[in-house]
């Protein structure tokens, strides 16, 4: 247990990873894509696969939780591995 807390909080302290130019492309292209499906979606009448619309702030989610898993890896770059991983858990 020690030994986990002490990974954190060396992890908070000392990993600040960035995003790389890829991962930012990634994310770009993500949120479009999700946005032309939640637009497609309701502007054809039928009801969007999702609950809530995609907005600013799952981008935001998307980014913070990239960066929180190149922290867990203790990477200082966001590489789109991380941002795949966001994704998947966000879907």
């Amino acid at each position: 247990f020690n030994d986990i807390r002490d990974y954190i909080t060396y992890v908070k302290a000392a990993v600040q990873p960035k995003l790389t130019s890829p991962a930012k492309e990634h994310i770009i292209t993500l949120y479009k894509q999700l946005r032309l499906l939640e637009t497609s979606s309701s502007s054809t009448g039928r009801i969007s696969s999702s609950s809530t619309p995609i907005t600013v702030r799952q981008l935001e989610s998307l980014i913070r939780l990239s960066e929180a898993i190149a922290k867990l890896y203790c990477q200082e770059d966001i590489e789109v591995k991380h941002v795949q991983e966001a994704y998947r858990l966000l879907s």
